[in-house]
């Protein structure tokens, strides 16, 4: 599921960097087939279908993947974006997105069309979401869904806002890539499908050649006492003891959560990936942060 999840990111990532990159002039909107002929990582077969759609494209039953056997299969794509065949585009990103997968599960092809069959049946289709708006003049932009759901067993959501953003920085992967965040709103259904997604890459930071039950135990402690010395001017109680719930079940998480987290001034995405743990600390506890729990239902 980790695995899935990783390569699902990469597959709505991918086509926003390859659309920045594809010189568009003279085009007209009969090229979603060269479209999707420019993201290397999409596979068409004889089922494939391409299709022109207002200000947009849609695929179904492609592959997407590295090698045969680090390959997936998605049911449909739809991808729809206002200036998404202007020439403006050439080295830029749209100014509003959508991009729905749906059907998105591991398909190897192993050489045998049996062993195929038996993996694919075992792999929890995902359905996939990314939408945004980026206001270029005003710098603002609303990750409006970014979204994994497995239908009838769980999903995983976020919504924000964020300021002083150049989406165009994203084309040139810039190390200090600009914006600050203004509001972040987390939301899990099923915590157990939020683990089967997180909680292998997490552990994976743990030293290898130790039991990692004790180091656990005392990071969870630590978490909980640092949720519990916020100020309830940043954190009221009930919301306290909805994080600490989501913390104190790690790493076989349970129930649904919604997590708001607003920050003012806005907090510059620089400063939360510079690797100063204590810096980060301090910014966390400048934030407004509120937490809802639902338990799980217990058969």
């Amino acid at each position: 599921m980790r695995f899935l999840a990783i390569f699902a990111a990469a597959v709505v990532l991918t086509p926003l960097a390859a659309l920045a990159q594809t010189d568009r002039e003279d085009v007209d909107r009969a090229a979603c087939a060269e479209l999707v002929k420019s993201f290397s990582l999409i596979e068409t077969t004889a089922d494939s279908t391409i299709e022109d759609i207002d200000a947009g494209c849609r695929v179904t039953n492609v592959f997407a993947g590295t090698s045969s056997y680090n390959r997936y299969r998605i049911g449909s794509a739809t991808l729809t974006a206002p200036d998404l065949f202007t020439r403006d585009l050439k080295d830029a990103l749209p100014s509003e997105l959508d991009l729905a997968i749906t059907g998105f599960q591991i398909a190897p092809d192993t050489g045998s069309l049996l062993n195929n069959y038996i993996i694919e049946n075992q792999s929890e289709p995902l359905n996939i979401h990314l939408s945004y708006r980026w206001d270029k003049a005003a710098q603002t932009a609303e990750l409006t869904d970014l979204s994994v759901t497995s239908p009838g067993y769980g999903s995983f959501r976020i919504e924000g806002r964020l300021s002083e953003i150049d989406l165009d920085r994203f084309v040139d992967a810039a190390a200090d890539f600009p914006g600050a965040i203004d509001a972040v709103t987390v939301e899990i259904v099923n915590a157990r499908f939020f683990s089967a997604m997180t909680v292998p890459a997490l552990l994976g930071l743990l030293p290898y050649d130790s039991d990692p039950r004790p180091l656990v135990a005392d990071y969870k402690k630590a978490a909980i006492a640092f949720i519990a010395a916020l100020p309830t001017d940043n954190m009221a109680d009930e919301s306290k003891a909805a994080l600490g719930a989501l913390v104190e079940s790690f790493p076989r998480m349970e129930g649904d959560y919604v997590v708001q987290m607003r920050a003012d001034p806005p907090l510059a995405l620089t400063t939360l990936t510079g690797g100063n743990p204590a810096e980060i600390t301090g910014l966390i506890a400048r934030m407004q942060i509120s937490a809802e729990h639902t338990p799980a239902v217990q058969p």
